[in-house]
């Protein structure tokens, strides 16, 4: 009867480690393109100063190597739209004016419109834009000026 009791004890001993074998979560290797998060640099103190100061966005746009996603969004006057940098090089958001529109009203710290970063965000940095005028407005990337994107604001 000892016996028994012996096998019944050690099955039941397998069948727990079994299942907590089983029950593990699978590790698996983050997506092709996306960096592990122990890849991921501390925050600079730049970014830590954008964070401080952001009031919050409504969208986000991700620059990756391929041009912007998305490459159009919709938005209400007064919403704000994040600019990311996720590729392996610069990103100059730039307002862009045409035959369809004209560029984004007012001018910025460096003369040019308002819809406009003034310089490159390296890799991993971002911008926030508050859009008050209504109306249709065409961006590019001036590091590589053939991305585009276009920002429709109700």
């Amino acid at each position: 009867m000892s016996k028994y009791f012996a096998i019944l004890g050690l099955l039941l001993v397998l069948a727990i480690v079994a299942a907590v074998y089983v029950a593990q979560p699978v590790r698996e290797p983050p997506p092709e393109g996306r960096p592990a998060l122990q890849n991921i640099p501390p925050l600079t103190p730049e970014i830590e100063k954008q964070l401080r100061e952001s009031r919050g966005f409504e969208v986000l746009i991700s620059y990756t190597d391929r041009g912007f996603e998305p490459l159009e969004a919709t938005i209400q006057k007064g919403e704000s739209i994040r600019f990311t940098n996720n590729s392996s090089s610069g990103l100059w958001v730039a307002s862009m004016g045409n035959d369809a529109g004209p560029q984004y009203p007012g001018t910025s710290n460096c003369g040019a419109s308002r819809l406009d970063t003034c310089n490159a965000l390296e890799p991993l940095e971002f911008w926030e834009f508050t859009f008050n005028e209504a109306g249709d407005w065409a961006f590019r990337n001036n590091v590589t000026q053939e991305h585009v994107g276009v920002i429709l604001v109700e």
